[in-house]
């Protein structure tokens, strides 16, 4: 190395020692070959570790893209780069502004080896920029959100220097404008003027001052201003410029107008209110009062007429009732704590009843104030919910019953199947005298009593058989006139009104007598030995689509626990329960698609009203019933039937009566077996019995899967259920009819002649 040489060399190490600024070189791929002392700081990294690196190993992603994107301009194009002003973190997080060279770095012969960068640290200068500008952005801001104007200018030239937003828009001149106009002259009327300039050189002398001018606005319109004004003294103490802040006095005045009309129409607000307002002191006098609370005074029989009469007075003397009480404790608790109370309270009202309210009290600085809502409307209406909700939980309750007693009495039926079957079967076959005759004859009538109670269960299910015709309930009433007279107490006065031209309802007879004679025998009772009255009256609702039966009596009524127990099954007001009783005319009732209402109050009598959809239809005759008995009994069949039942002694039973009959029977105990039985003996079955409740494949499953199998087959529904609900589930599909369980030989035979026709 020449000496030449050796001296650059020298020179540049001592460049990259001593500079204050990040002096670097990059090779052509960009990798730093040296730097300086500073660029170390930097990157908090020593020379080391920095060279060989390139800029993404050393900067953040966006940082490295943009300088990298520089130094290759720089190497392939050599184009320098100067004072580009770059942003970066060191290595201790803080923000380093620079404005960084950048030229391309040649060797003797010119040819470009890298680039040869300097970088000078202005992060000072920029951050005093920022600040500079922060500030005055934040005094423009300050000035400008002003509602008031300010106007700054040379007291001896009256030229503006700054002035804010409001100003401008109040006065109507554009920034150019206000900059060349001059105060006062050019902004007061010709009278204020010398005023005004007086007052400047006062307040030139002393500092401050306040004055009231009228602001001509570039439009010629005046507005009243009230003008707060001071000096800015400048380093010597001499005032430099003049600070005016003006405050517009009519819309001060017109702020004092509106305040008085927000309180005319609060005090209009309270006196509609339909809540009481009271505004008391601490002593608890009257200082404010709404016209409600005046009327709520009024309807006490006060004397108490107008707010003069009350406002001063202690509200212990308005209200006397109060003083003493916890009312007047919570008053002074409030006034004496600060602390808002709301509470429920309720007072008899001298004509209007027992009377809710929600009272809250609260304090106005010193003051108490009392706000009274009536809520008597609120907590009827909240009553009359829970009583509706109770009235449904009650309905939901029986319909459970309903439920459970349907389901029970459903499978007694299956139990009383093969002993009415059984015991029907043996009499026939005994001869009349034979032994063991009665005892047999017993046993029947036990199960027609079991079979009876039956009946009852699915009536208050809903679920009973009825035998449907159209039913005239005035000729009803009058063929039970002799059965109704013998059934209530001599000292009880039957009383019929029946509506003319009443419409038919279809349902069932027996099921309808059994209604009325329950619901006169309650009647009956009800007087007890006491002369009275039982009304018995027919008519339609006004909409037609109902006709109805009540029965009315002047007896002792009820209290509402009975009135929602009376349709419990078994529950009786008297000393021993006698059934089903009301539940049953319930479950009737239900199984009609009827209702009931009730009407009773202790003391004063009960009204039971019953209504059913009325019905036009006719019936249609069926013949001699002697005759068909008859028939029924020289009836015999042929060919195969199937029975499908879950329970076997059900089989067993219905296979005997129909084997008596002449027909061979095949079983099956489930829907699935019977779909199997069936497709193996397709031709040859006649008739299929089919249970509706089966494990596996119910029976109305089973049933379309037999009418696929064979569409012209007779299917004859079996259940304890009702044949009227049964049916309603299968209509349009062509069953062949139905049987009622529990079953004997006749109901079978007239069936079975019924669906088969040889």
């Amino acid at each position: 190395m020449n000496d030449a040489a050796k001296t650059d060399s020298r020179l540049l190490e001592t460049l990259l020692a001593n500079a204050p600024d990040f002096v670097f070189f990059k090779d052509q791929e960009r990798r730093f070959v040296r730097v300086s002392q500073p660029f170390e700081s930097l990157l908090g990294r020593s020379e080391s570790e920095i060279l060989g690196n390139r800029d993404e190993d050393l900067f953040p992603p966006e940082v490295a893209s943009r300088t990298g994107e520089d130094d290759r301009r720089v190497i392939e194009d050599g184009v320098p780069l100067v004072n580009r002003l770059e942003g970066s973190e060191d290595a201790a997080g803080n923000m380093v502004w620079v404005l960084t060279t950048k030229i391309p770095w040649r060797d003797t012969d010119g040819n470009i080896l890298g680039l040869f960068g300097i970088s000078r640290n202005i992060t000072d200068r920029i951050l005093a920029e920022d600040a500079l500008r922060a500030e005055t952005e934040f005094t423009s801001t300050v000035l400008d959100a002003q509602l008031d104007t300010v106007f700054v200018f040379e007291p001896g030239t009256g030229k503006a220097v700054r002035w804010n937003r409001a100003f401008s828009e109040v006065s109507g001149y554009t920034d150019e404008e206000i900059a060349e106009l001059a105060a006062p002259d050019s902004y007061y009327s010709p009278e204020d003027v010398e005023r005004a300039a007086a007052f400047i050189s006062e307040v030139v002398t002393h500092g401050s001052g306040m004055i009231e001018l009228q602001l001509i606005c570039k439009d010629g319109s005046q507005i009243p201003t009230e003008y707060k004004v001071s000096t800015l003294n400048d380093e010597k103490g001499q005032p430099r410029y003049i600070i005016s802040i003006g405050r517009d006095v009519t819309q001060r005045r017109q702020a004092d107008q509106a305040l008085r009309v927000q309180r005319e129409r609060l005090a209009r607000f309270m006196d509609s209110a339909t809540d009481s307002f009271h505004l008391m002191d601490a002593d608890l006098r009257v200082i404010e009062i709404n016209e409600t609370a005046l009327a709520r005074i009024r309807e006490t029989g006060s004397q108490v007429q107008t707010k003069e009469n009350v406002v001063g007075k202690s509200l212990l003397d308005v209200y006397p009732f109060l003083r003493g009480s916890g009312e007047e404790a919570r008053f002074r608790e409030v006034l004496s704590t600060g602390e808002p109370l709301t509470y429920d309270d309720s007072a008899e009202h001298p004509t209007r009843g027992t009377v809710h309210m929600t009272v809250k009290l609260f304090t106005v600085g010193d003051d108490l104030g009392l706000i009274a809502t009536d809520i008597s409307d609120r907590k009827r209406a909240e009553e009359e919910r829970l009583n509706l909700e109770r009235q449904f939980l009650h309905s939901q309750k029986l319909e459970s019953l309903g439920f459970l007693t349907g389901g029970i009495a459903h499978d007694f039926n299956n139990i009383l199947v093969p002993i009415l079957g059984y015991a029907d079967l043996a009499l026939t076959e005994m001869a009349p005298g034979a032994p063991g005759r009665d005892r047999i004859a017993g046993i029947l009538a036990g199960a027609r009593q079991a079979k009876d109670l039956v009946a009852q269960m699915l009536a208050y299910s809903g679920q009973g058989r009825f035998e449907l015709q159209p039913i005239d309930l005035n000729q009803l009433v009058r063929e039970m006139g002799d059965l109704l007279r013998v059934s209530v107490s001599k000292k009880s006065a039957l009383k019929y009104d029946f509506a003319e031209s009443l419409p038919d309802i279809e349902g069932d007879k027996t099921q309808m007598r059994q209604i009325i004679m329950n619901l006169i025998t309650n009647a009956s009772e009800a007087i007890g030995d006491r002369d009275g009255v039982i009304s018995i009256a027919t008519g339609t609702t006004h909409q037609s689509d109902h006709v109805y039966l009540e029965v009315t009596d002047t007896g002792c009524g009820m209290d509402k626990a009975t009135r929602e127990k009376m349709f419990e099954p078994f529950f009786t007001t008297k000393f021993t329960g006698r059934g089903l009783g009301m539940s049953a005319v319930q479950g009737i009732v239900r199984g009609h698609r009827g209702a009931i209402e009730v009407h009773s109050q202790p003391n004063a009598g009960t009204r039971v009203r019953v209504l059913i959809p009325a019905n036009l239809k006719q019936a249609v005759g069926t013949g001699d019933p002697k005759v068909r008995a008859t028939e029924d009994e020289a009836w015999h069949g042929t060919g195969t039937v199937l029975v499908v039942d879950d329970e076997q002694q059900v089989r067993a039973l219905a296979k005997t009566i129909l084997e008596l009959m002449g027909f061979e029977v095949l079983e099956a105990a489930d829907g699935r077996e019977a779909v199997r039985v069936f497709r193996k003996n397709l031709e040859t079955i006649r008739a299929v019995i089919l249970d509706l409740t089966m494990p596996h494949m119910d029976g109305e499953e089973c049933f379309r899967a037999l009418r696929e199998l064979r569409s012209d087959i007779a299917v004859i529904l079996s259940s304890g259920y009702s044949e009227h609900e049964i049916t309603g589930r299968f209509a349009g599909l062509g069953i062949g009819g139905f049987i009622q369980k529990p079953y004997g030989i006749a109901a079978m035979r007239s069936k079975m002649r019924e669906v088969i026709k040889d």
